[in-house]
Formats: C-alpha cells, structure tokens, sequence
C-alpha cells in the first residue's frame, strides 16, 4: 500500500511537472507571436488602425500616426478619425459607393 502511495504521488508530481512546462512552453510561444504580429504591425507601410466591438480606437501603427497626424497615445486622435470616417461617409454616399469601394 505505501509503495503504490508514492508512485501515485510521483506519478501526479511527473503529471504538475509535464503540465507546467508545456503552459511555459505556451506562453513563450505566444510572447514570439505576439512579437512577431507587432513588429509586422508597427512596420507595414500601409496605415492600420484596430478597433474594439464597439468601435473605439484601440491602437494604430506608425503610418496610421502618420496619416492621421497624431501620436496613438494622444487623445485627440480619436476625435480626428471620427471626422476622418465622416468624411468617408459622405463622399461614399455622394457617389454611390458601399463602404468596401
């Protein structure tokens, strides 16, 4: 009885071992794409701007900060892309075009 007592528990402390290394594991594999993703992100030439459900600014790479004008970090940046999409709108409905061209 005591011997199968301490192969249960080496057995469950092999098990906490394996399972805490493979969520290490996980986790650095999801920091490097996370990395990756920003520096993609960060670095494309074309202006990207994401937004949550609700349709708040969240964050812009470099060439949206340069587009629009303002650093992400700014608070008046999302007054501006407000205006900007405004402006979309209308010329959209004044020629007649969806809102995917």
């Amino acid at each position: 009885m005591v011997l199968l007592n301490k192969a249960f528990l080496n057995f469950k402390r092999y098990k906490n071992n394996d399972k805490c290394c493979r969520q290490k594991k996980t986790e650095g594999n999801f920091k490097s794409s996370e990395g990756k993703f920003n520096a993609i992100f960060e670095d494309a030439s074309d202006a990207y701007f994401l937004y949550n459900l609700k349709g708040r600014f969240i964050d812009g790479n470099k060439a949206a900060e340069g587009l629009i004008g303002y650093r992400k970090e700014d608070p008046r940046i999302r007054r501006k892309i407000k205006q900007i999409w405004r402006k979309i709108m209308i010329i959209n409905l004044k020629y007649g075009e969806g809102m995917m061209g």
